[in-house]
């Protein structure tokens, strides 16, 4: 019998997504230069849907060493992991 704790996060982890969010995860998923390992949705959305709000991903990846960016911008991820990024997407 699971206990609090892994009840709480089957919940979290099992609790449908907006179908745009999904769509926006899978865009972000396929534009990442290399395989990510996955992409977490997370933030003051998850729980409260507001289509004009800003969505909160990390895109998880083995290594930074093929992601996207000038030589500046990979030693800055490696130095202060995560980058931020801002993508748009429309659903």
């Amino acid at each position: 019998m699971p206990d609090a704790l892994e009840q709480r996060l089957i919940g979290e982890l099992t609790t449908p997504v907006d179908p745009g969010v999904v769509a926006f995860a899978d865009a972000l998923a396929r534009a990442c230069p290399v395989l990510p390992l996955g992409v977490l949705f997370y933030g003051s959305l998850l729980r409260k849907a507001d289509p004009d709000g800003i969505l909160d991903f990390y895109i998880i990846t083995e290594n930074a060493a093929g992601f996207a960016g000038g030589l500046v911008a990979r030693t800055g991820n490696l130095v202060l992991p995560p980058n931020v990024r801002y993508s748009e997407f429309r659903h």
